[in-house]
């Protein structure tokens, strides 16, 4: 079969034929090199001191990641994970440890190091997957070695999912704060731990809850979220009071019929929807 080259292939073969051979050398080296950079490992983060972690105890704790009061991920503080010939880096995991939703609300604690000694603790995401902690975003937080280790934090809506990796560090305190340009620069006492995870994207919107048709005065009346997961806000409305968590429960002391709306908002947008239920006067079999 004959072969026909189309314009844009012959004009391509006209360039390279007056192309000097050096000039068509470097492009391809140019190509060759964004392409390795492209899938370039993770960059190690050593800790050179050999009292690191193990003897002043710098190390990175108990770690917990939560939703609603739900922990979604916990590594018990396991201390030093790692040793001199491995400078103190550690990967975690090689799998997905846990998933985190684009555009949800997380609360992220990171346990302090031993006893009688203190830390700055600095977190990262790598939150489009290109194997470094460099982009606008990447830095989540730095927690200081005063506080207790717990904070909030929102993964944006930008984000490209998939398996991706979340970096732990953590040093002296002396040392100041994390900021974003440490993922990889070398320190001299803490402990640097990396996990596995994926991040995920919302599919669908859909606003829905459920509670009973008929409740009873004086009870706890539940209204139950559909969605436990994967969204940026709830706002509830319930008999004109408003609520922003997740599930509600309200107690009511007058009969009557009573209205309940929801407005669910992810990444896609915003939902709602609204539902009646009766709260009925209850008598028990002693009256």
């Amino acid at each position: 079969m004959k072969k026909t080259l189309t314009k844009s292939s012959q004009r391509f073969l006209s360039i390279c034929k007056r192309m000097p051979l050096f000039l068509l050398f470097i492009l391809t080296l140019l190509l060759n090199t964004k392409s390795a950079s492209a899938q370039s490992p993770y960059c190690n983060s050593p800790h050179t001191s050999t009292l690191a972690c193990n003897n002043y105890e710098w190390y990175v704790g108990e770690i917990d990641i939560s939703q609603g009061g739900t922990s979604i991920f916990n590594k018990a503080n396991d201390q030093c994970n790692a040793n001199v010939s491995t400078t103190h880096y550690h990967l975690m995991s090689t799998t997905a440890s846990f998933d985190l939703q684009a555009g949800a609300n997380y609360t992220l604690f990171v346990g302090s190091s031993g006893s009688g000694y203190t830390g700055h603790r600095g977190v990262w995401i790598d939150l489009n997957g290109d194997n470094d902690f460099t982009d606008a975003g990447d830095f989540f937080v730095n927690i200081p070695y005063t506080g207790n280790g717990s904070v909030n934090i929102t993964i944006p809506c930008n984000v490209v999912a998939g398996n991706t990796r979340m970096r732990v560090r953590s040093r002296y305190w002396n040392y100041g704060a994390y900021v974003k340009s440490n993922a990889c620069s070398s320190e001299f006492y803490g402990e640097t731990e990396d996990y596995t995870m994926s991040l995920s994207k919302a599919s669908g919107l859909s606003s829905d809850f459920f509670v009973a048709d008929t409740s009873y005065l004086g009870t706890p009346v539940n209204f139950v979220n559909s969605n436990q997961s994967g969204y940026i806000a709830h706002d509830w409305t319930i008999d004109g009071t408003s609520h922003t968590t997740t599930n509600v429960t309200r107690v009511f002391s007058a009969a009557g019929t009573y209205s309940a709306k929801l407005v669910s908002e992810n990444c896609l947008g915003k939902d709602s929807t609204t539902k009646s239920f009766d709260c009925s006067s209850y008598c028990s079999s002693s009256c």
